[in-house]
């Protein structure tokens, strides 16, 4: 099997396995967890937050045949950078493919001056010029600063569900292969950092956190500036900088952002497969969602 890092790395998926017991697919080599429904006797599956990868989308389907007698669904948001076509996901996911998310892409064969928001670049060179930036030689010396940061982000804009990622979560994902950590420093002071999951010649922005004097000095402009430079000077094609906040916040100050540092915009989609249909309905008629379109319809409300 061929080598895996990030989003498709085990150690990446037993991050999250206090939301279930992270289970291989052996065909295509990916990772889900497996989940009990409450008030049931019954598991379904899911794919990691916030993206499931894998290494051979062509066998999903033979993945798929095991776990028929094992899970009544299966629910996942597809890699930006898969191997796939939006029919083939409907070939596999034959209950559920919808468009869920624009993910802003940084296609690094292009000159960075082309693309990058004369704005952004501004300040992505001032912040450089008024703080220290530079990538962690080793990632796990910085988890307690970026726990602090991580903290300060939730506080700042209320974040709960998956995306609040325990401390736990967090030792474990400092030591997935291919973490990239990138850090913003001045006066001995940490403003800002980025975590980054680097596979093959693609990278996931992952994360970032910066101070109350992080966010007044711009250092998300300094550290991005950094990370474009630094990857594509690494020989790197493709970055994900990820998508927008929720659902619908497609001019909002964060989606804006990114798209003044990309060049391209690619979907993301939501995938669902029911493995069995009575299960699947007897749930929904307890939960009293039938008619719902969230999938599984039975989980709805989930993470409100």
């Amino acid at each position: 099997m061929q080598q895996t890092y990030g989003y498709a790395h085990k150690d990446y998926i037993f991050s999250l396995e206090e939301f279930g017991k992270p289970l291989f697919l052996p065909k295509s080599g990916g990772w889900i967890l497996r989940r009990p429904v409450s008030e049931s006797a019954f598991y379904d599956g899911m794919g990691g937050y916030p993206l499931f990868s894998c290494l051979q989308w062509e066998n999903l389907a033979h993945d798929f045949k095991t776990l028929e007698h094992e899970l009544v669904s299966l629910v996942l948001i597809s890699d930006v950078f898969g191997a796939y076509t939006e029919q083939a996901l409907k070939s596999v996911f034959n209950d559920l493919v919808l468009p869920f998310k624009t993910h802003f892409i940084v296609d690094l064969s292009k000159p960075l001056n082309d693309f990058i928001l004369a704005h952004h670049r501004y300040y992505g060179r001032k912040a450089q010029k008024e703080m220290d930036i530079f990538p962690a030689t080793d990632p796990q010396a910085w988890l307690n600063d970026w726990q602090i940061l991580y903290n300060q982000l939730i506080e700042r804009y209320k974040i709960t569900g998956m995306s609040t990622f325990s401390p736990g979560a967090f030792q474990k994902q400092f030591r997935v292969p291919g973490l990239q950590v990138f850090i913003a420093r001045s006066d001995d002071q940490v403003l800002g950092m980025q975590m980054w999951f680097v596979s093959d010649v693609k990278a996931y922005h992952h994360l970032s956190a910066y101070s109350k004097k992080g966010y007044q000095k711009r250092a998300s402009y300094g550290l991005l500036w950094f990370a474009l430079n630094y990857f594509q000077d690494k020989g790197l094609k493709y970055l994900d900088l990820g998508g927008v906040a929720g659902l619908n916040n497609k001019n909002d100050g964060l989606s804006k952002f990114k798209a003044g540092w990309s060049n391209e915009q690619r979907w993301v989609y939501l995938c669902g497969k029911i493995f069995d249909k009575k299960k699947y309905s007897e749930l929904a008629a307890q939960n009293n969602s039938s008619e719902s379109t969230y999938f599984p319809s039975y989980r709805e409300g989930e993470f409100a």
